[in-house]
């Protein structure tokens, strides 16, 4: 769970201040009803929007970390 102001800044939706302002101004829905708190809680599963615009969770990005064998060249010029 994680508070509405902080998830839509995640999303690119604005931001602190410009979120501030969206939801302060009673333009942002969750899961169908109007929310003006800044530190509501979304979880994963709800339906957000921002004047009747759906917001989409982005995906994550996901990081690989290997390691190079001993004595393993990785480039020759």
């Amino acid at each position: 769970m994680t508070p509405l102001q902080k998830w839509l800044q995640a999303q690119g939706v604005g931001s602190k201040r410009e979120v501030r302002a969206l939801i302060r101004d009673a333009k942002v829905t969750v899961n169908g009803l109007t929310e003006t708190r800044y530190a509501a809680e979304v979880g994963p599963d709800a339906r957000v929007s921002v004047d009747g615009h759906p917001v989409y969770l982005k995906a994550t990005r996901t990081i690989l970390l290997m390691n190079k064998p001993p004595k393993h060249l990785t480039l020759i010029e």
